[in-house]
């Protein structure tokens, strides 16, 4: 019986976490590792880690550009070149990048994907990283 009870629990939470997510990201595209995969393929794509300086040493996708979540609105300005072109944005597992994803859309970027669950995933899936 509680593992019946947990397990409403859990499917509820995971959706109504789903059923916000959604809503809260109108206008950015949510993309797999897969699909990011093939977006890599892209000439025209600015890869934006927004991750620390720290974890971006450590490993990071090949061909990104490292602007820290903190750090992207002072540094928005210097990516208007990419404004109407694709820009992917990651982070370590997906909510800094939500978030920097929200800062480009009021900024006018009209092409933003964001890597669900960032880095992590990206691991998990076994690619790697570059440094």
């Amino acid at each position: 019986m509680d593992l019946i009870v947990y397990l409403v629990v859990a499917v509820s939470i995971v959706g109504i976490t789903l059923f916000f997510s959604r809503r809260a990201v109108k206008g950015i595209t949510l993309v797999s590792v897969q699909s990011v995969r093939d977006l890599l393929d892209e000439s025209e794509l600015l890869i934006l880690d927004v991750r620390s300086m720290e974890e971006y040493a450590v490993g990071h996708l090949k061909k990104s550009k490292n602007i820290p979540v903190q750090s992207l609105s002072l540094k928005i300005a210097s990516l208007l070149d990419w404004k109407d072109k694709k820009v992917l944005v990651y982070c370590h597992s997906g909510g800094r990048s939500m978030a920097a994803s929200q800062m480009l859309k009021k900024s006018g970027f009209t092409k933003i994907y964001n890597m669900t669950g960032g880095v992590s995933a990206w691991v998990g899936m076994g690619n790697k990283l570059v440094k």
